[in-house]
């Protein structure tokens, strides 16, 4: 019985490290991501294939007007008040059969008026199954104003 109870301990103690190996594995994919996610200058939303907010940087939370902890889990069209957001939903039903850019005019959090430049790309697994998607959303302003200051700074 002695011998059972060891081979049983060890076989739980050898799938234990595996697991924790694993884990630690998915937890620094997952801190890399967001740590992209965070330093990334465009707005980005990532959703599953039911079009649910998974992740979403700061430049999105500012975007969007709301914060991923709201927002997560949601469908990116639970804000009936905003028209960006139903737009985006609408264009995600289309990008399923193909990658896709438009630009939006929505109103932002503050109630001003911005021209937001969408993207998009669809996500697959192995097998080809659609899985989610990843969203861009770039503030077209912010973008024309950055590159007249970076052609006015450089050296001639």
């Amino acid at each position: 019985m002695e011998k059972l109870r060891k081979d049983i301990e060890k076989n739980v103690e050898s799938a234990t490290l595996i697991v924790r190996k694993e884990k630690g594995v998915v937890e620094f994919e997952r801190a890399r991501t967001e740590n992209i996610l965070s330093n990334v200058g465009a707005g980005a939303i990532i959703v599953d294939e039911q079009a649910r907010i998974m992740m979403m940087n700061p430049a999105a939370e500012e975007i969007y007007g709301s914060k991923l902890a709201e927002v997560a889990g949601k469908p990116v069209n639970a804000k009936s008040d905003a028209k960006m957001v139903v737009a985006l939903a609408a264009e995600i039903e289309a990008a399923i059969d193909k990658p896709l850019s438009k630009d939006i005019e929505v109103r932002g959090a503050d109630k001003t008026k911005m021209l937001i430049r969408s993207s998009w790309a669809v996500v697959k697994n192995e097998s080809g199954r659609v899985v989610g998607m990843v969203l861009a959303l770039t503030d077209l302003a912010a973008h024309k104003k950055w590159r007249r200051c970076r052609t006015s700074s450089s050296p001639t």
